[in-house]
């Protein structure tokens, strides 16, 4: 059985609150949560699959809010990183209470094999975890509702299946 998800202080929802509000997301309507980093550059998925998959969310109703860190803002630098806030909110460099409380709050995540991904699931977010070429069977997170999409390469991973597992 899945253990019971980590408790999230209220002023750690409430600091995730102030700068979803920010970026213009209600926090009290559903979103998704998408991580699109890890510390390893073989473990992310294309960064415009995760554009791909933030649109096709807001396309069909439910925001999408893209939170970077402080690898993903070095690795990409403004060059990728500005057009992302152009078409989607974006949350850059959150500091760790707010990111446990932002997503808490958020209806699903998806992003790859990372720690924001063992966060998300930690704090019982249903979440969408993206392998290769690490074996989820050792390294997935572990919550209530965890769906993982493996492929041989992440580059094999298509958009499609992702958008299949998000809740």
């Amino acid at each position: 059985s899945a253990p019971a998800p980590w408790p999230v202080p209220d002023a750690w929802r409430r600091q995730a609150a102030d700068l979803l509000a920010g970026r213009g997301i209600d926090p009290a309507r559903p979103f998704v949560a998408i991580h699109p980093g890890a510390g390893a550059q073989a473990k992310c998925w294309p960064l415009e699959r995760f554009a791909n998959v933030a649109s096709a969310l807001r396309q069909a109703g439910t925001p999408a809010v893209l939170v970077l860190g402080p690898v993903e803002l070095d690795r990409w630098g403004d060059s990728a990183t500005k057009p992302l806030g152009q078409q989607f909110p974006v949350v850059a460099g959150p500091d760790l209470p707010a990111l446990a409380g932002l997503l808490s709050a958020a209806a699903c995540y998806v992003g790859n094999d990372s720690g924001a991904s063992h966060l998300a699931a930690a704090v019982g977010t249903p979440t969408v975890a993206l392998f290769a070429p690490t074996d989820p069977r050792h390294f997935r997170p572990l919550g209530r509702c965890v769906r993982v999409v493996a492929g041989a390469t992440m580059e094999a991973i298509e958009v499609e299946q992702v958008l299949a597992e998000v809740t």
